[in-house]
């Protein structure tokens, strides 16, 4: 039910927000994922991940 609601919520933002504020919550996303990536990598894992920063800043630059 939760996933469904916010499944809901996302699919309607670009109709109610502008363009810049849906840019804001678009790199939100961006950092959030990176972020649960890195933690489900060492925190559940235990390895280090060096590489992840780097393919973040490769797309962040092109």
């Amino acid at each position: 039910m939760a996933a469904a609601l916010i499944a809901a919520v996302t699919l309607a933002l670009p109709l109610v927000l502008d363009d810049s504020a849906l840019a804001v919550y678009v790199l939100l996303g961006l950092a959030a994922m990176v972020t649960v990536g890195v933690s489900l990598l060492m925190g559940y894992a235990g390895q280090v991940s060096l590489g992840q920063g780097a393919f973040y800043a490769v797309g962040a630059y092109t």
